[in-house]
């Protein structure tokens, strides 16, 4: 895919790798200031009567003013919540597009899952990774059966995990049993799973409450796709 540059005189074009590179860079820059975003936003809605609790604890919630917080922010990007696939009807926690240069097109999806899994019916302890059962799909299985960024043959997204007790290095050990378990043996005959499955830390990577993890994931009929984890701590 490519891009053109609309903002320079000089005829350019923006290749996606180089997107990716530069949505990275932006994630890294500004991912740490959001717990204090969320934060604030708890208090006003709080003073406001809008919110019962003292914090904000659903994944949508949550999601909804990560994307409010990015799309605050100085970027290239525009983040949308609730992003819906025209192709399938489907929709994906963020969908990510370029707006300088302006492209209608979704260039990646940021999916988001809560740690430990919020209790209730038909939930599963390990959604993160995979649903043991095949009536729903956990957050990797999607992008590996195609579910998310299979119509787009995107090669690249996003993860991010509410870490809401224990912390990163517990959930880190628990992930990649998950994954271990898969590769034994799939509870999802579409798709088989393998040592690039698993979350490898980004250890160059250090800002206080938030873990940066990578890993790479063969999919039922496309190439590979390589998936960059953002992990927020929001305990206390």
């Amino acid at each position: 895919m490519e891009i053109p540059n609309t903002n320079s005189n000089i005829s350019k074009t923006l290749t996606i790798n180089v997107i990716y590179n530069s949505l990275c860079l932006f994630m890294d820059n500004h991912i740490d200031q959001f717990p204090v975003f969320l934060k604030e936003a708890e208090i006003e809605n709080k003073k406001n009567d809008l919110i019962k609790k003292e914090k904000f604890v659903q994944e949508d919630d949550i999601t909804l003013r990560l994307s409010r917080f990015f799309n605050h922010c100085d970027s290239s990007f525009y983040f949308e919540n609730q992003s819906k696939t025209p192709e399938t009807n489907a929709t994906t926690d963020i969908g990510v597009l370029v707006k300088k240069p302006y492209s209608d097109r979704v260039i990646c999806f940021i999916e988001a899952k809560r740690l430990p899994t919020p209790e209730g019916k038909n939930r599963e302890k390990t959604e993160y990774a995979y649903y043991e059962s095949t009536s729903k799909q956990g957050g990797i299985e999607r992008f590996k059966t195609e579910k998310h960024g299979g119509k787009e043959k995107f090669t690249f997204s996003f993860m991010l995990a509410y870490i809401q007790e224990n912390n990163a290095g517990y959930w880190f050990q628990e992930v990649n049993d998950w994954v271990d378990s898969q590769i034994e043996l799939s509870s999802n005959p579409e798709i088989i799973w393998n040592e690039k499955d698993k979350l490898n830390q980004d250890l160059s990577f250090s800002k206080g409450a938030i873990t940066k993890y990578y890993s790479t994931h063969s999919r039922r009929t496309l190439d590979e796709i390589k998936l960059v984890h953002y992990w927020i701590e929001l305990v206390n």
